[in-house]
């Protein structure tokens, strides 16, 4: 993003990325954990549904997403101006624009150690990768609109790959090429 839209463009994403980071990393890496320790005893001893566990544990994490990034999306771009200052105005369009990336993520990311309980790391690994290329290459596609338009692209492939990570754990979970 420094390389195509210069220093302050991408001095307003550092922020705005480490921003919306914080919460989702906590909510993802805790919810993770529980449903990692709890899918891999319940696969042991019950079976091949964990969809009684993925159900409820999404449903949760999507609640929990909504309620932090959906005010971000709505105030971030007349809140930033007013919190860091003028020049810190773009920071609030890019905050609300990259928003719900990060809120599929909070939900998505968690739900990967599905693949680990289900012993599909191939598919962990195709996920990983998508999500580095799918969302780098849109940005790179849309260069030419300027910076909105390639975060909004780079934000609509995070989203893209955070469903197909949604969806195959739900596959999984129910058994479905277990």
């Amino acid at each position: 993003f420094f390389a195509f839209f210069g220093a302050n463009a991408g001095g307003q994403l550092a922020l705005v990325q480490r921003m919306l980071a914080v919460p989702s990393a906590l909510v993802a890496s805790s919810f993770g954990d529980v449903l990692h320790a709890r899918a891999g005893t319940a696969a042991a001893t019950q079976g091949a549904s964990l969809m009684d566990m993925v159900g409820p544990a999404q449903r949760r994490l999507v609640i929990v997403a909504a309620f932090v990034y959906l005010p971000i999306i709505l105030l971030a771009p007349s809140l930033f101006a007013p919190v860091f200052g003028n020049a810190w105005l773009d920071a609030g369009v890019y905050a609300a624009v990259l928003a719900p990336m990060v809120a599929a993520w909070t939900v998505a990311s968690p739900l990967t150690r599905i693949f680990l309980v289900r012993n599909r790391l191939r598919v962990k690994l195709t996920f990983d990768v998508l999500n580095m290329v799918v969302p780098i290459g849109a940005l790179a596609v849309m260069r030419p609109l300027g910076p909105l338009a390639s975060l909004a692209a780079y934000s609509v492939g995070g989203c893209l790959v955070a469903v197909g990570v949604v969806v195959m754990a739900r596959r999984l979970s129910t058994g479905a090429f277990a």
